[in-house]
């Protein structure tokens, strides 16, 4: 009787170890332990079938279950950087939707009021699109400040709206073929100069590279020529590598015209809504 609890014994213990090494380093950085973002993925792919936000194609209750899946996840416990922008870059991406649908009228981004006033709850603390682009920012230094590459901010302008959640394995591929689909297709948006070397950017993704602490007017400038050289076009990745010390980066202004159909007859959009404060405590 001894030898076959001493024997059962032995067994549960290789189990747990056995177990313990499968799981290592999966810890609270693993998105699956998180939440998923499958629900996400569904959203984005049917508001949209000819690249036009259709609000009434969104699952209004599926975006809010997704709402209170990033409320319920301890999102501030990841140590992974990319995780963590992986995170905070689907959350945007939810609460910019959510805001769209609490504003059906509304044309423009400019009025920050009026958009900013939109929240989501992460890890207890209250977050409006400004912040989380803060946040991204200082997310995406350690990877270029190229974040912005993959935040759709609503407008026509800037990147193009993501067609599925981003996820941690595959986020940094996303971000660098966002940014060279980017330079080449969006020539409105960002123009050389050859002879009075000049390089003119939108003036979105100027805002976005200052938005990381402590960072200077000469380190800006640094940071969108390191992503001209490596994203641009090769003709001018080139001659911005050569004559960088004397290029001046100029900003264009873009559009923040909404880029959704605005034809749709929408009624009582907030009715439709069960998310808001008291849901999340």
């Amino acid at each position: 009787m001894y030898r076959i609890v001493m024997y059962y014994t032995l067994f549960l213990l290789l189990n747990l170890h056995v177990s313990a090494e499968k799981n290592k380093g999966k810890g609270l950085s693993s998105i699956k332990e998180l939440y998923s973002h499958e629900k996400l993925d569904i959203i984005l792919q049917s508001c949209s079938y000819d690249r036009k936000l259709h609000n009434s194609c969104i699952d209004t209750n599926l975006l809010f279950e997704y709402i209170l899946d990033i409320h319920n996840a301890d999102i501030h416990s990841i140590k992974d950087n990319i995780e963590k922008l992986t995170c905070f870059m689907n959350a945007y991406h939810a609460l910019l939707l959510k805001t769209l649908l609490m504003f059906p009228h509304a044309l423009y981004t400019k009025n920050e009021k009026l958009f900013d006033s939109s929240l989501i709850c992460i890890d207890n603390q209250e977050f409006n699109l400004s912040r989380l682009r803060e946040n991204i920012a200082f997310c995406s230094k350690s990877i270029g400040h190229i974040g912005w590459f993959g935040l759709w901010d609503g407008t026509i302008s800037g990147p193009h709206r993501p067609k599925r959640a981003y996820r941690k394995h595959t986020l940094l591929k996303v971000l660098q073929a966002n940014a060279k689909a980017y330079f080449a297709s969006r020539r409105k948006e960002f123009s050389c100069d050859f002879a009075k070397k000049i390089i003119r950017v939108s003036d979105q993704l100027l805002s976005f590279c200052c938005l990381s602490p402590g960072i200077s007017q000469m380190q800006n400038k640094d940071c969108i020529i390191n992503i001209i050289m490596k994203y641009a076009p090769d003709d001018i990745a080139a001659f911005t590598a050569i004559n960088k010390k004397e290029i001046e980066i100029m900003s264009i202004e873009v559009s923040d015209k909404i880029d959704r159909d605005f034809s749709e007859s929408i009624q009582s959009i907030k009715q439709m809504m069960p998310y808001n404060k008291k849901s999340q405590k």
